[in-house]
């Protein structure tokens, strides 16, 4: 079967490449069919191509290549979420997050709130907002664990330890206070003149905002120009991640 991407132009897939998303993907509940598509040239980011006219086409990467710290390796979903996967072992699932690349490409990010389950025996997925994960970003910026291997690529990340009661100063006119530590969070004072704007950020970014955000026309030319710049793959630049060498082999997965 043949089918023409947005962002990839014309390719060929078997129906047994075919993915089958039951309930769909947040903002798009009535696009169920993709396929998972490797690149070499942006690996470790694959691509979710909806196979059916207009559907999403999405950007995906395992969050442990990032960083450990962004394993999904310990999120297990419930039985019935297994039994609609049809999937018998869950180390057998596929854990992705969805990134989002804008146009500038230092501001990419993955959504760690709602990630992606795939089972590649049953050829089935879901994306599904797990109960504890409320608490992880939606928009985590990935472009400096990633990619950036220059130093001044590097730089523009202030990071400081702060303690109860002590200040950041940001600039001659704001100021934040650490207040306390309190309920896994932290109380912060802000101090700003009223023509600066100060928001907790609340609702303004939300999983399937961001889901829909990620399915916005990228440059994949310039993702993957990037990619070959930085030799970000760990054991050769033109290796392709283990978990998509191995579907890959099955023929499961369609490559360019």
């Amino acid at each position: 079967m043949e089918y023409t991407s947005r962002l990839f132009g014309e390719f060929t897939y078997s129906e047994n490449q075919i993915i089958t998303f039951p309930s769909g993907l947040l903002g798009f509940p009535d696009y169920r069919h993709y396929v998972l598509k490797a690149n070499k040239n942006t690996a470790p980011i694959c691509w979710l191509l909806s196979v059916e006219d207009g559907g999403p086409e999405l950007a995906l990467i395992d969050p442990n290549i990032v960083s450990t710290e962004y394993s999904l390796s310990d999120v297990q979903l419930d039985d019935r979420l297994m039994d609609k996967l049809h999937c018998q072992n869950p180390d057998e699932l596929m854990r992705y997050a969805i990134v989002t690349l804008p146009e500038n490409l230092k501001q990419m990010s993955m959504n760690l709130r709602t990630p992606i389950f795939i089972d590649t025996k049953s050829m089935r997925g879901l994306e599904y907002p797990k109960p504890g994960l409320e608490r992880k970003p939606v928009r985590c910026l990935i472009y400096r664990d990633l990619i950036a291997s220059r130093p001044e690529d590097k730089q523009g990340l202030l990071v400081m330890l702060r303690k109860e009661n002590e200040t950041v100063e940001i600039g001659d006119e704001i100021s934040v206070h650490v207040m306390e530590f309190a309920n896994g969070g932290v109380r912060l004072g802000i101090s700003a003149p009223k023509h600066i704007k100060v928001s907790r950020g609340d609702g303004k970014v939300t999983p399937l905002c961001e889901t829909k955000r990620a399915n916005e026309r990228m440059d994949v030319k310039r993702l993957e120009g990037i990619m070959k710049m930085h030799r970000v793959m760990q054991e050769g630049g033109d290796r392709l991640p283990d978990t998509l060498e191995t579907i890959a082999e099955d023929k499961q997965i369609v490559s360019l």
